[in-house]
């Protein structure tokens, strides 16, 4: 009789997942041939289980109307299709969901390669050889899929037993906390992920502080799975055209500024006890309407995290003091106007700044714009506390004094520390 042994290599992708990244497996029959000296090539035949998440990360897509889109139809994992000594095909209703590869004829040895088109993709990758069976992993005695990327305990029937995969559990106190890490693996992000130390839905941001609420609206998941920026926002910072992918920390709370073509500065968001603050391209948004960050997800979408849209408003009229150079609509995790006396587009938290009364008076009109910008996004944050978080004159200098002065210089940069302290006020969260 012939011992033979079926593998494939690698057993797991040991990196983030990155849009457009290529990996490459490879199915083995050893030996080569029987103890009778015939053939043992097969058939072999791929499959792919995927993540479908809407999107490339959390407000990005891209349709093309190719196989590489990344509509809510498209797989975040797929075969790439037209390779050598494979068909390749879908037995999904999408067409270009390219799920299964087959050999065209009998061999001992054939490589496939699966294009990532999401940042947090994930999935598993089997070989059958008919006649032979499922492949092991290389190294080991397993039947099962690869794992994309390595995500040990993913919950998954991998061996097709029926049977979520308990025998493959990596039951270890890998944390130190005298607990199987029960809450680390089967996230369905990457084990190598520095932030990797909970379960995907959770939002416990602590840092900063605030008024003590935490998180800010985003899952583990959504925050590993990452955002496109035009920049983090800071004094004088206006954006550029060059959007950039990053992956936020899940420990700390963040918030977004939309801004468009009509005004790229966005102010800032300033104060070491502040949240971090990025700017996003509007005309990026999943839903410009709301100004919605995060596209819906079935797996790890809390609910709906909203940007605050900057949007200039010219007029030559006098509006009362109080908004005379602009004002905020709602608090930053609501979709629900509750003050808009001139009416702006859209439903979802805007920051209105009055450009005409703005250059009338300031002494300074880019520093004043931006203290305007600062101070209305202030009330996104405070929108829970007294007077939408106003400061009366004179309680220091700060964005949140009233009223606004633009004749008089210099205008405030920061968020009050002292009592009653902007900076332990705020919230993201409802």
């Amino acid at each position: 009789m012939t011992v033979w042994e079926f593998e494939i290599d690698p057993p797991y992708v040991d990196a983030l997942p990155q849009d457009g990244a290529t990996y490459t497996f490879t199915a083995t029959i050893r030996p080569s041939t029987d103890h009778n000296g015939n053939s043992m090539a097969r058939i072999i035949e791929f499959g792919l289980g995927s993540s479908s998440e809407p999107g490339y990360c959390l407000n990005a897509t891209r349709i093309q109307g190719r196989w590489t889109d990344t509509s809510a139809e498209d797989n975040d994992l797929k075969f790439v299709p037209d390779q050598p000594g494979l068909d390749v095909f879908a037995e999904d209703p999408n067409p270009t969901n390219f799920c299964h590869a087959r050999t065209k004829k009998p061999e001992t040895s054939i490589s496939v390669q699966v294009r990532c088109l999401d940042y947090g993709a994930y999935g598993t990758i089997w070989a059958y050889a008919y006649g032979l069976g499922l492949a092991r992993l290389k190294g080991t005695l397993i039947e099962r899929g690869a794992e994309i990327p390595l995500d040990q305990r993913n919950g998954l029937d991998d061996d097709g037993d029926g049977k979520v995969d308990e025998d493959l559990l990596d039951l270890q106190d890998n944390d130190g906390d005298g607990r199987i890490d029960e809450e680390v693996h089967g996230n369905y992000i990457y084990d190598g992920w520095q932030w990797n130390n909970g379960a995907a839905t959770d939002d416990n941001d602590a840092d900063p502080q605030g008024d003590g609420t935490r998180g800010d609206g985003l899952s583990r998941y959504e925050e590993y799975r990452g955002i496109e920026i035009i920049g983090e926002a800071n004094d004088g910072n206006e954006g550029g055209a060059q959007q950039q992918h990053i992956r936020l920390n899940p420990m700390r709370k963040e918030i977004f500024v939309s801004i468009g073509q009509i005004i790229r500065h966005a102010g800032y968001f300033p104060g070491a006890g502040m949240p971090t603050t990025y700017l996003l391209d509007f005309d990026s948004l999943p839903d410009k309407n709301s100004f919605a960050v995060n596209f819906y997800s079935s797996l790890a979408r809390l609910r709906i995290v909203y940007s605050i849209r900057v949007y200039p408003r010219i007029t030559n009229i006098n509006p009362p003091v109080e908004i005379r150079y602009g004002y905020c609509t709602q608090a930053i995790w609501s979709g629900q106007r509750e003050f808009d006396p001139f009416g702006v587009p859209g439903f979802g938290p805007t920051a209105v700044i009055h450009d005409w009364q703005i250059w009338t008076d300031a002494s300074d009109v880019a520093a004043a714009r931006r203290y305007v910008v600062g101070h209305e996004i202030g009330h996104s944050v405070l929108w829970h506390q007294p007077n939408w978080g106003h400061h009366l004159q004179g309680t220091d200098f700060c964005l949140m004094r009233i009223p606004l002065d633009l004749r008089a210089l210099p205008y405030p940069t920061e968020f009050c520390v002292q009592n009653p302290g902007c900076q332990s006020r705020w919230k993201l969260n409802p």
